[in-house]
C-alpha cells in the first residue's frame, strides 16, 4: 500500500516505555514469546542491561526513520510519576527490569536527541475504568494529575522539546503558568468545541 506522506503525517507511539511493558518488549523487540524465558535469560546474564536498552532504542529508531515520524508520542498511564534517579543497579536486574523512568532517561530522551524530534504527551487518561464494559477494555476516564513530573522532565532535559496536552481542565489552567520552560508547548482546546468542529466539518 502506497502511503501519501503529503496528506498524512506520522508519529511514533512509545507508550510501552512509559508503562515499562517488558512483556511487549520481549515479544516484539527480542522475539521471545515466553516472558518467563525472557526473564530467565536476563537473570542468567544472557541479556545485559545495556543490551536491553540498546536493542529497544535501535528498534524504535528504525521505525521512526521508516515512517518518517515528526514526533514521538505517548499517553501517560494513570498516577504516572517520574523518578529523577531511577537507575536500576545491574546487580538488581534479577529482581527488577528497568522501570519507566529509566526507560525515559536511557531510551526515549536519547532517541529524541538523536533524531531531533519533540516528545508529545497526552496526560490524564485512565484506562479500563469499567472492566465490565466489553469489548472496549473497560473504557477510558479522566484524572487530574500531579504535574511535577513535567517540571522535572523540562528542567532535566532542557534541550528536548515537549508537546503536552492535558485532558483535565484544571491541569490545562495550571500548565499555563509554566512559562519558565522554553522547551514546553501545551496543546489546549476545549474538548466540546473540538467535537462540535468535527461534527460541523463531517
Amino acid at each position: 500500500v502506497n502511503f501519501d506522506k503529503t496528506l498524512f503525517k506520522s508519529a511514533l507511539r512509545v507508550d510501552q516505555l512509559l508503562t515499562a511493558d517488558w512483556e511487549t518488549f520481549a515479544k516484539v523487540v527480542f522475539k521471545i514469546e515466553d516472558f518467563n524465558k525472557f526473564q530467565k535469560m536476563v537473570v542468567e546474564g544472557y541479556l545485559s542491561k545495556s543490551e536491553l536498552l540498546e536493542k529497544i532504542l535501535d528498534y524504535l529508531e528504525c521505525w521512526a526513520r521508516k515512517i518518517d515520524a515528526l514526533y514521538l508520542f505517548a499517553s501517560t498511564p494513570a498516577k504516572f510519576e517520574y523518578e529523577e534517579n531511577a537507575e536500576t543497579p545491574s546487580q538488581d536486574m534479577k529482581f527488577n527490569l528497568p522501570r519507566a523512568s529509566e526507560l525515559i532517561d536511557k531510551v526515549l530522551i536519547p532517541l529524541a536527541r538523536k533524531l531531533n524530534l519533540p516528545i508529545g504527551l497526552k496526560v490524564g487518561a485512565c484506562r479500563g475504568v469499567n472492566p465490565d464494559l466489553a469489548p472496549c477494555n473497560g473504557g477510558d476516564g479522566v484524572e487530574v494529575v500531579d504535574t511535577k513530573f513535567l517540571q522535572s522532565l523540562c528542567r532535566k532535559f532542557a534541550d528536548v522539546k515537549f508537546l503536552v496536552t492535558f485532558l483535565a481542565r484544571s491541569n490545562q489552567h495550571e500548565v499555563n503558568l509554566y512559562r519558565a520552560y522554553e522547551n514546553l508547548r501545551s496543546i489546549q482546546e476545549n474538548m466540546l468545541s473540538m467535537y462540535i468542529k468535527a461534527c460541523v466539518l463531517s
